[in-house]
C-alpha cells in the first residue's frame, strides 16, 4: 500500500497526472450516466460546442455518492499525502463538449483563480471520470507530462480510459479533451464574439454530427492551505455568474458524509465575492 500511495504522489509532482484503474463500479457509473443524460435533456448551458453544468455539486444532488465515495476519498487522501483533503466545491459536468489545449490555472500571469500567487506553491488536483471507455478514439483527456512545472512542455499522452478509471492532475497541468476539426474551429471563431449567444449558436450547429454521447464529471480537491481556498472561492464565483444562479453550499447530507470521512469543506472559510 504505501508503495502505492508514494507512486501515485510522485507520478502528480513529476508529471502532473496519474490514472488510477479500476477505482469505481462500472454499474454505478452507468447508472449515473442515465441520470445525468436526463439532466441535460432540461438543463445546463450551451458550451464549446456541446452542454455544461457548472457548479454541479449543488445543482446535481444525485452526483453526491460519487464525492463520498471511498475509493474518491482514498485518491484524494494519497494525493495530498502531507495533509488534509479538501472539497473545493468545484464541479463541472460536460456533455459533448471540445476543448484545445489548456490549463486551469485561470491564467499564470497573475490574478487567476490563485490571484497573485506564485504557480510553484498550489497543490490542487482535478479528478476527472468519464462515463464511457475511451480506449484509442482521441475522444478522452489527453496531457502534456511535466506542464505543470514548464508551461513549455509540448509532450502529449493521450489517457487510455476505461469505465470505472479515475484520472487527476494537477490544474496547471496542460490538458485538453476532444478537439474540435479545423471547420468546426472556423464556425467557432465566427460565433465566439458573441459571448453565451455565440455558445448556443456553436453548439446547436454541432448537434448534427454523429456520434456517442461523450459525458465527464470533473471536480477538484487541494492541500488544506490558502491556495486551495482561494481557488475555490474564485471558482465558485465564476460558476454562479455562468449559470446565473445563487445557491454555492452543498446540501447538508452531502457535506456530512465529506466530513465523517475527513474531507474538510472549503466553502467553510469564504463566502462568493458579490454573491452573498
Amino acid at each position: 500500500m504505501a508503495a502505492a500511495k508514494d507512486r501515485l504522489g510522485e507520478q502528480l509532482h513529476v508529471e502532473g497526472f496519474a490514472v488510477v484503474r479500476h477505482a469505481l463500479e462500472p454499474e454505478r457509473l452507468r447508472a449515473l450516466r442515465s441520470t445525468l443524460l436526463s439532466h441535460f435533456r432540461r438543463n445546463g448551458i450551451r458550451r464549446f460546442g456541446g452542454k455544461s453544468q457548472p457548479n454541479a455539486a449543488v445543482e446535481i444532488p444525485t452526483l453526491a455518492p460519487l464525492f463520498h465515495h471511498p475509493s474518491i476519498v482514498a485518491i484524494c487522501r494519497r494525493a495530498v499525502a502531507d495533509g488534509v483533503p479538501v472539497f473545493t466545491s468545484h464541479c463541472d459536468v460536460h456533455l459533448n463538449t471540445t476543448s484545445g489545449w489548456h490549463d486551469d490555472t485561470g491564467g499564470r500571469a497573475g490574478g487567476g483563480y490563485f490571484g497573485d500567487a506564485p504557480l510553484h506553491a498550489p497543490r490542487v488536483y482535478k479528478l476527472g471520470i468519464y462515463l464511457q471507455d475511451h480506449g484509442s478514439d482521441g475522444s478522452g483527456l489527453s496531457v502534456r507530462p511535466g506542464s505543470h512545472l514548464d508551461a513549455a512542455a509540448r509532450q502529449t499522452v493521450d489517457l487510455t480510459t476505461r469505465l470505472g478509471d479515475v484520472a487527476i492532475f494537477d490544474v496547471r497541468t496542460q490538458h485538453a479533451g476532444r478537439e474540435a476539426s479545423l471547420a468546426s474551429r472556423a464556425v467557432w471563431r465566427g460565433c465566439a464574439p458573441f459571448g453565451q449567444t455565440g455558445h448556443s449558436i456553436y453548439s446547436l450547429l454541432r448537434q448534427s454530427r454523429p456520434g456517442p454521447m461523450r459525458l465527464a464529471v470533473f471536480f477538484t480537491i487541494g492541500r488544506d492551505d490558502a491556495h486551495t481556498i482561494t481557488f475555490a472561492a474564485r471558482n465558485m464565483d465564476r460558476a454562479l455568474e455562468l449559470t446565473g444562479g445563487s445557491r454555492w453550499r452543498l446540501d447538508e447530507s452531502l457535506r456530512k458524509r465529506l466530513t465523517d470521512a475527513g474531507v474538510k469543506l472549503a466553502e467553510d472559510r469564504f463566502a462568493p465575492p458579490g454573491r452573498m
